[in-house]
């Protein structure tokens, strides 16, 4: 309240950032509220002055993920247990070669990575909480299914695919397949749902092709219900993995518990983020200058996903992402006004769509 960010030698900061480096392919790690870089723990990139990469272990654990010495981070996650950081690992991907890693918080060290099968543009590390029972690699880009060669020239046959990882052994226990191109996730708070933004509905493979439709899909994973089709066989091992047909024709999605909901959001949505109290996930439009409110809750009710979507409000061009402040308001950032606009969530659910009443300010 004071606008006091000093902290004294000596003294802890109250809490620390854990931020993606992108292509230098590390971790940065910074002090709230004093904004000093503490430290840099490398995942996908070599690193002399700690030997990483250079030592027997290091180089193993590579080599053993796909030997690429180089790599991409985006939005890297904290494990948590019972809906609380609990200080034990951090995850974060490579959206450059479809790889997860692990960060062990005890050494602040990369402990594990792995290469994950069938799935190019690994965007985000996300985790199916309370209790990051999974970390989930959201696969941005379609690609043949099996990527063999064969479907090159069968746009067709591609498709992107949702993987779960155990944190426990970084082993992918199962894929599932989805119509379009994804972009982020992320965990409900109470184990069952989990949302991915998606675009190309169109599954077109140029610009144009890619963003004509005014409208794609949030894509909500029932993990139950998918785990239920694991155990019954009803899947098709590609490259040592069950992977599971969760595209909109797929027969899992037409009894009364589908797999997948697809949920329609415009336009190309990128991020996702649930509340802190998990009642909504918000879809921020990219293309489109409105947010999407999906009610958690009526999800498992409704009989059209579209009739879970509880507000619209209008935020400005280029939403990207939302964050909270458990207080009641949204925060999203807007790549194309160069702004972030604070906005009232329920005063969003209240509002008529496309309404600019919820904004607070900018």
């Amino acid at each position: 309240a004071d606008g006091e960010h000093s902290v004294a030698p000596g003294e802890h900061d109250e809490y620390y950032a854990f931020l993606s480096g992108g292509h230098s392919g590390d971790i940065r790690i910074v002090g709230v509220p004093s904004m000093r870089e503490l430290m840099r723990v490398p995942v996908f990139n070599p690193e002399s002055a700690q030997g990483y990469m250079h030592d027997r272990r290091t180089s193993e654990m590579l080599e053993d993920a796909g030997d690429y010495r180089w790599g991409d981070t985006h939005h890297p996650r904290v494990s948590q247990t019972d809906n609380d950081y609990d200080g034990r690992w951090a995850f974060v991907n490579d959206k450059a070669n479809g790889r997860m890693a692990r960060i062990d918080l005890e050494y602040f060290e990369t402990d594990a990575i792995v290469d994950i099968p069938n799935q190019q543009g690994t965007h985000g590390a996300c985790c199916v909480l309370p209790d990051t029972k999974y970390v989930i690699g959201v696969g941005e880009f379609r690609v043949p299914m099996p990527n063999d060669g064969q479907d090159l020239d069968d746009p067709d046959a591609y498709t992107s695919t949702f993987a779960a990882i155990n944190p426990e052994t970084m082993n992918v226990e199962w894929e599932v397949l989805v119509d379009g191109n994804m972009d982020n996730g992320d965990g409900g708070k109470e184990g069952r749902w989990f949302f991915a933004t998606g675009y190309n509905s169109e599954h077109g493979t140029t610009e144009p092709e890619m963003s004509q439709s005014d409208r794609d899909y949030v894509k909500a994973f029932d993990i139950p219900a998918i785990e239920d089709a694991v155990d019954a066989g009803d899947y098709e091992e590609i490259n040592g993995v069950p992977v599971v047909d969760g595209t909109r024709e797929s027969s899992l999605n037409q009894g009364d518990r589908p797999i997948v909901r697809y949920v329609p959001t415009p336009k190309s949505p990128h991020g996702v983020s649930v509340t802190p109290d998990g009642s909504y996930a918000i879809a921020s439009g990219k293309l489109d200058p409105t947010c999407t409110v999906i009610d958690v809750e009526a999800l498992t009710e409704v009989d059209d996903p579209e009739e879970a979507v509880a507000g619209r409000p209008r935020v400005g061009n280029g939403p990207l992402h939302t964050a909270y402040d458990g207080r009641g308001h949204a925060y999203t950032t807007l790549f194309i006004d160069s702004q972030v606009a604070k906005w009232d969530i329920e005063a969003a659910v209240e509002a008529e769509e496309r309404s600019e009443d919820p904004i607070v300010e900018k």
